[in-house]
């Protein structure tokens, strides 16, 4: 799709001035052979499906645009071929003249007429006019830089702060709507909130009932294996170590480690067991020195002299996508090694597919000439060989606001030669919201003088992205206010109005025109807490407010009544909870449930008074339930007075409470080997920690440990006092 004016265009043929001046300046010119009217035609015929599908993707960014009649499309892909044809027939007279295109040591190329709606570039001089006029022309002008404008706009002692310093964990404060009538009405009838949320009154209750609540951190412990089939995938570092599991008995297979350079530092970030196959995501930093001193580039000065510390270092950030393969004589190759500048934003794994998503910032890259594509050509390397992504796979957003890219880059693991196929969206803030099946990118945009925030949404398949169509929403997005469940996407903006600043919820869904608005509630002031659970928005500031959206196409104002919700964290079982505490030098082990005056003890037992400490205290996710068998298991280590033990004690649950089922223990001054996790697979339990490995077979009342693997060498010799 041209960015020229069409309607200002003649078609061949007919009478015009153009026409004349072409014709009376090439008559006395020798046009050569390859760019003669048949070879034109031709190339213009082979042109045209290419074109077709550029069409095809060039969509709205304002999903209730009224569409194009067909009558002015066939219009415009009339001018749009005649367009091409003057082009041609102008193309001989500057190659015959020798005359230069355009030069790049002058000003900024202006913009064409902008086009409805994002589209892939047709060519890499269209992506370069564009990057060079966003490059030089860019005020700095994304959702961040805006919102930090907005923040100082108006009074900060005001109670209509916004700000992302609170914390998520932090208690918003609450209020009442006191008369203020958001644009959606409350529903009579809607429900109050999150009736789990306990108030002082259930807190008394609770005590009382003697249910010990854990103080949890709020994160989960990194969870270090992967089961797939017979295999287990331990993360160790930067590397990978594969172990094979039959019934129980654990072989050592071999490890998948990445090769870092002299001056590279690999961060190992993602693992996807595929096949038998293992995909592993590193984040690369590259500290190379900007140059070296001619007498000291020996490898020896290298080594001894500290890798120059004196010279000064760039650090270059790449995210680096490896498939190892097993060999059949034993062990592990990488039979792909891709990289993309940039730094690693999110990965998935669906079909057999990864993806990999990376933000790459150009602010510092010169802008030369448009053969120099390093200069604005987002590259990768496949096995060492370097390339640049295609022109028609680099979207170009109707509203560009920066000059970075959003890289999106597909590998078909299984299949033969392993394919790999790399996309990017220009004008990325980094902003990305990452599913199975999607991706969106967000940014700012100016246009037509209002601020908005924009969104391009592409689906996943088949290793590769598909453009589906452009969203904007007015206002900017606030920090964290930016979410997707179930297919909606929320965006929840401020923006500025004629009565104040207004808070609103956007909700947005693919449809037949692509990302489309299918509601929107808004309220007055500006928010400083968005959170986002099961269907329900809490829009807290000066005022707090709450939007059901369990049904996106019809949402409903409810009451706010954002409270801590005590069972935040807990374990679900059953009608109730598992949870670890400590007390007075003791861990507790609880089944608890909730009643109309709070939560109730069901039951209780002591795992430990000897002052024994567990990761699971501040992580109740580590404990280890099995509701169908009624098993929980819990790890915890303690001091006998000679050395650590660490333990892993599996517990039966039932209508009498719980009772002992066997244990697993081992000791050892390291804490590596400290137990903090179990996994069921294939009826075998595997009890985990950082050193070692245990498969243990579960009886009626006990628990023998099959075989054993150590992770690493341990260094402990026993002592004499057993």
């Amino acid at each position: 799709m041209s960015r020229m004016d069409n309607d200002s265009l003649r078609i061949p043929g007919r009478t015009g001035a153009a026409e004349g001046i072409y014709a009376d300046m090439l008559s006395s010119l020798p046009v050569p052979e390859r760019l003669s009217p048949e070879n034109i035609a031709r190339m213009l015929e082979e042109n045209s499906s290419y074109a077709k599908r550029r069409a095809s993707l060039a969509k709205s960014a304002d999903s209730r645009e009224e569409s194009v009649s067909e009558k002015k499309k066939g219009r415009r892909a009339g001018l749009s071929v005649a367009y091409r044809a003057v082009c041609a027939v102008a193309a001989c007279a500057v190659l015959s003249l020798g005359v230069v295109r355009y030069m790049d040591m002058g000003g900024a190329a202006l913009a064409d007429n902008p086009v409805r709606g994002s589209s892939y570039a047709d060519n890499y001089d269209e992506l370069h006019k564009t990057f060079r006029k966003y490059y030089v022309d860019d005020s700095s002008k994304t959702l961040d830089a805006v919102m930090a404008e907005i923040e100082h706009s108006y009074n900060q002692t005001d109670s209509s702060t916004v700000s992302d310093s609170q914390s998520a964990n932090e208690e918003p404060p609450r209020s009442e709507q006191n008369g203020v009538s958001p644009s959606v009405q409350p529903d009579a009838d809607s429900p109050a909130g999150d009736i789990s949320s306990q108030q002082d009154e259930g807190s008394a209750a609770d005590e009382s009932a003697g249910v010990r609540l854990p103080q949890l951190s709020g994160e989960e412990s990194a969870d270090n294996v992967i089961i797939q089939g017979t295999r287990l995938y331990v993360i160790n570092g930067s590397s990978v170590k594969v172990i094979e599991s039959v019934g129980g008995t654990m072989s050592y297979i071999g490890e998948c480690a990445p090769q870092d350079g002299i001056y590279e530092k690999r961060t190992l970030e993602r693992v996807f067991p595929i096949g038998d196959r293992l995909c592993v995501i590193y984040s690369v930093v590259s500290e190379e020195p900007v140059s070296v001193p001619a007498a000291e580039q020996s490898m020896v000065d290298i080594l001894i002299g500290g890798l120059y510390p004196e010279q000064e270092a760039e650090p270059a950030y790449s995210v680096e996508i490896v498939v190892y393969e097993q060999q059949l004589s034993g062990g592990f190759v990488a039979s792909l090694v891709t990289s993309q500048s940039g730094t690693l934003i999110d990965a998935r794994e669906s079909g057999g597919y990864v993806y990999v998503v990376t933000d790459y910032d150009y602010d510092h890259s010169p802008i030369i000439g448009v053969e120099d594509l390093d200069s604005y050509v987002p590259s990768y390397t496949i096995n060492g060989y370097k390339s640049y992504i295609l022109p028609e796979n680099i979207l170009i957003p109707q509203r560009v606001s920066t000059t970075d890219y959003t890289v999106i880059s597909g590998v078909a693991v299984l299949e033969q030669g392993t394919p790999v196929f790399v996309q990017a969206v220009l004008g990325s803030e980094g902003k990305v919201v990452m599913t199975d099946s999607s991706v969106y990118v967000f940014g700012y945009s100016e246009a037509d003088g209002l601020s908005s925030t924009v969104c391009e949404c592409l689906d996943l398949g088949f290793g590769a992205a598909g453009f589906v169509g452009s969203a904007s929403v007015s206002g900017v997005a606030l920090p964290g206010g930016i979410f997707e469940d179930n297919g909606t996407l929320f965006i929840v903006t401020l923006e500025s109005q004629e009565t104040g600043l207004v808070t609103s919820v956007n909700a947005l869904r693919k449809g037949a025109l692509g990302m489309e608005l299918v509601s929107k509630v808004s309220f007055p002031g500006a928010a400083s807490y968005v959170s986002y659970d099961n269907g329900i928005v809490d829009i807290s500031g000066s005022e707090s407010y709450s939007a059901d959206f369990s049904d996106p196409y019809s949402p409903t104002v409810t009451d706010y009544a954002h409270a801590v919700d005590i069972t935040s964290g807990l374990l679900s079982y059953g009608d109730g909870y598992i949870t670890l505490t400590e007390e007075d030098g003791a861990i507790y082990l609880q089944k608890i449930s909730i009643s109309e005056n709070g939560l109730v003890l069901d039951f209780e037992t002591v795992v430990n008074d000897s002052s024994p400490f567990s990761k699971a205290l501040s992580d109740n996710s580590l404990i280890y339930t099995d509701e169908q068998n009624g098993l929980v298991g819990v790890p915890y280590g303690f001091f006998d007075g000679h050395d650590y033990c660490y333990r892993y004690q599996l517990y039966r649950l039932d209508g009498n409470g719980f009772s002992p089922a066997g244990s697993v223990e081992t000791h050892e001054v390291d804490d590596d080997f400290e137990i903090f996790r179990a996994k069921l697979s294939g009826g075998i339990l595997y009890v985990i920690s950082d050193g070692r490995i245990y498969a243990c077979a579960v009886g009626e009342d006990s628990m023998s440990v099959i075989s054993s693997v150590d992770l690493i060498q341990s260094s402990y010799s026993g002592h004499s006092n057993w």
